[in-house]
């Protein structure tokens, strides 16, 4: 920390109380969440060597100090045998989470605001705490039960059927998904940041890492030869393999 304080400020900073808050400060900046809209999100999925099961973790990255990526982990799920499937969106996730749960959880939001909003104003109407106690408890039991039934009908069974779905199927669920938000985005107000080809690729313990569909930067039909090279690099691939074994 010196040697960076000693960059930036030079000799401007000669107090040792100064250095020492400055250096506090320094380490806040490096070591805290900070709300920050500029996060680059990084997500790995797949199986471990020992992992039958697959496995997915997302971090959230702010740069690099001395070697070491600012990072911070936001997400670490497994399947496992008593949880047979996972969905979870990523980035802009507000229409996976309505495809999931049955409704759009800004709506949800809403809902509950103005529901207790509106109990709020009751308790001070009626000033009397029998009632307040009342409508605390029924406001309670309301969105427990709103949620039980979006799990009974449309979280769980959801999942179930995730969990038996072909793997190509599963990667055209995901593609439609994307296609959906990037739909929604662009016939609402919201600013249109998803969009154009899309990626899709399954990952399974046998098969590895296999392509569904992939974009190209280019029109494939104008550029043959690229799918030649291509070709040819794997049959040399493939050549080497055979005369090494």
């Amino acid at each position: 920390m010196e040697t960076i304080i000693d960059e930036i400020f030079g000799n401007s900073v000669s107090s040792q109380r100064r250095r020492r808050k400055l250096k506090y400060v320094l380490a806040g900046y490096l070591t805290k969440i900070w709300a920050n809209n500029g996060d680059t999100g990084v997500v790995f999925a797949g199986f471990g060597h020992e992992e039958h099961f697959p496995a997915v973790c997302s971090y959230e990255c702010r740069g690099m100090t001395d070697g070491v990526v600012w990072r911070t982990e936001r997400q670490n799920e497994k399947v496992h045998e008593k949880c047979g499937a996972i969905l979870i969106p990523f980035a802009q996730a507000d229409v996976a989470h309505t495809f999931l749960s049955g409704i759009d959880p800004e709506f949800r939001d809403v809902i509950e605001r103005m529901m207790r909003s509106s109990f709020s104003d009751l308790k001070r109407v009626a000033r009397n705490r029998d009632v307040s106690s009342a409508a605390d408890s029924i406001l309670n039991t309301f969105f427990e039960e709103f949620g039980s039934y979006q799990r009974e009908k449309h979280v769980v069974p959801m999942v179930d059927v995730l969990t038996v779905l072909p793997k190509d199927e599963l990667g055209r669920l995901a593609e439609s998904l994307v296609e959906i938000t990037s739909l929604k985005r662009h016939v609402t107000e919201d600013q249109e940041t998803v969009g154009g080809p899309i990626d899709v690729a399954v990952i399974s313990k046998g098969d590895g890492f296999i392509w569904i569909s992939r974009k190209h930067y280019f029109d494939a039909a104008t550029n043959p030869d690229y799918f030649l090279r291509q070709r040819r690099r794997q049959e040399g691939g493939a050549r080497e393999e055979k005369n090494e074994n």
